[in-house]
């Protein structure tokens, strides 16, 4: 059988300090919906005023390595109504 390793306390105050030292990722991360919503205004200006269409801003984002499908791109620039809530017959 294979010897197994040990660690004395001075390898585990090591290991400690290391992690701790380690800087907080969160602040720099963004979740993918977290992006298109802080592009959705430059996303609505191509394609309303500037004359681009989904799949070309659908292409630049590809360029830069987000990958938004052409749905998602058309949810951002498109407003939707509120369907009206069915009335119920009225039954006699």
């Amino acid at each position: 059988m294979a010897k197994q390793k040990t660690f004395t306390q001075q390898d585990l105050e090591a290991a400690r300090q290391k992690l701790a030292d380690l800087p907080d990722l969160s602040k720099d991360k963004m979740s993918h919906v977290e992006v298109l919503q802080s592009l959705k205004e430059q996303i609505v200006e191509l394609c309303s005023a500037k004359g681009y269409s989904v799949s070309e801003v659908k292409q630049a984002l590809a360029d830069v390595g987000l990958n938004v499908s052409v749905r998602e791109i058309t949810d951002l620039t498109t407003k939707r109504k509120r369907a009206a809530p069915r009335a119920k017959p009225q039954v006699a």
